[in-house]
């Protein structure tokens, strides 16, 4: 990790670092990005493949898998690499496999907004996945990680690695009336992915309405930075309390943190309610850029599940009458406006958010 982040500051130190070049998949898909994540993963599989040659470790990075959506481990394996003779061949990867995004978050990177991070993942694809372990460096130069053995953290100063300190706890209501707040139930921290507008524009409506009538309502942060930095801090008690993801991330931006925040004690579950287990994180990464996954990373179990039964609930259309205060409202799956039950005038289409009128 601190190979490869002199490497991304090299990079950056020259104006090339930021430059946009556009590059081609074998199926016609372009894509441009930074050439310090190409600079960034390159150096990293140098370093890796340096120290335990090409017959022991593969290394898969983003801008790479990028181009092989379909590339599955359990029946496939890569030979060479891009810049030599790349190829994809039939037979199952018995390599130990590095999954890794070295600059995760480049678009904060060119901002320089921080939040960004490096990211890598190791496991054995087969015959049954396993993972070894998760390493993530945020852009503090702190590094954090989790084996089979346990957790730990490394400080950018070189002191001796210590062990996460795990997820802080925060309940959603009082435990007893008429007591002070202990120290667990003040502000509550939550983040998610929602830079893009596809990610912003598409929080369902019940998440939103959890947020506004929550007993918790008036602890809430909600923080629009997540995936991996936001995992990681999580996992060390760093004042972030519940990550989620509500439209799918693929393995390589969001298995590192998931794997350290479930090794620090953090609980991890779909949308269903239903926990993701370290297995389940090691079979994903079997498909490492074609199958995605939504999960809520919380401190506590009801902390995940609130906002899990939050994110699957209040998919219907939210009307209301703008005549007749106290009609009620109404929900529907159907894009039709019902009709008032006591002024029969057609309801309005409502905003959850703040019963603002959108149509």
């Amino acid at each position: 990790m601190r190979f490869t982040r002199a490497a991304i500051y090299r990079s950056l130190n020259r104006n090339s670092g930021l430059a946009h070049p556009t590059y081609t998949a074998p199926d016609g898909t372009k894509k441009e990005m930074l050439d310090v994540d190409k600079d960034a993963e390159d150096a990293c599989r140098y370093f890796l493949t340096q120290h335990f040659g090409d017959d022991e470790i593969r290394v898969l990075g983003e801008e790479t898998l990028w181009k092989y959506r379909d590339l599955d481990l359990s029946r496939q394996r890569c030979l060479g690499y891009e810049e030599n003779d790349f190829e994809i061949v039939d037979g199952p990867e018995h390599r130990i496999t590095a999954v890794l995004d070295m600059v995760d978050g480049s678009d904060l990177v060119e901002r320089d907004l921080g939040n960004w991070c490096s990211a890598m993942v190791i496991f054995r694809p087969n015959p049954k996945p396993i993972i070894l372990c998760s390493l993530i460096q945020n852009a503090d130069d702190r590094i954090y990680g989790a084996d089979s053995v346990g957790t730990f953290t490394i400080s950018p100063n070189g002191d001796p690695a210590e062990s996460l300190r795990g997820p802080e706890v925060r309940r959603l209501a009082k435990s007893v009336l008429d007591r002070d707040l202990p120290v667990e139930t003040k502000q509550i921290a939550i983040c998610f992915y929602g830079q893009k507008q596809k990610n912003l524009t598409t929080l369902p409506p019940g998440f939103l309405s959890w947020v506004s009538q929550s007993d918790a309502r008036d602890r809430f942060r909600i923080y629009n930075l997540a995936g991996n930095p936001m995992m990681a801090r999580l996992s060390n008690g760093e004042n972030i309390h519940a990550v989620f993801e509500h439209l799918g991330q693929y393995p390589h931006d969001a298995t590192p943190g998931a794997y350290i925040g479930l090794r620090a004690g953090a609980h991890l579950v779909d949308l269903n309610g239903k926990a993701i287990t370290e297995e389940h994180l090691a079979q994903s990464l079997l498909r490492p850029s074609g199958a995605r996954f939504r999960y809520v990373l919380g401190s506590t179990e009801e902390l995940a599940l609130e906002i899990a039964g939050a994110l699957r609930e209040g998919k219907e259309a939210f009307y209301e009458c703008v005549t007749c205060v106290g009609a009620g409202a109404v929900s529907r799956a159907d894009g039709d406006a019902p009709v008032c039950a006591l002024c029969g005038a057609s309801m309005v289409k409502r905003d959850r958010r703040g019963r603002h009128a959108v149509s």
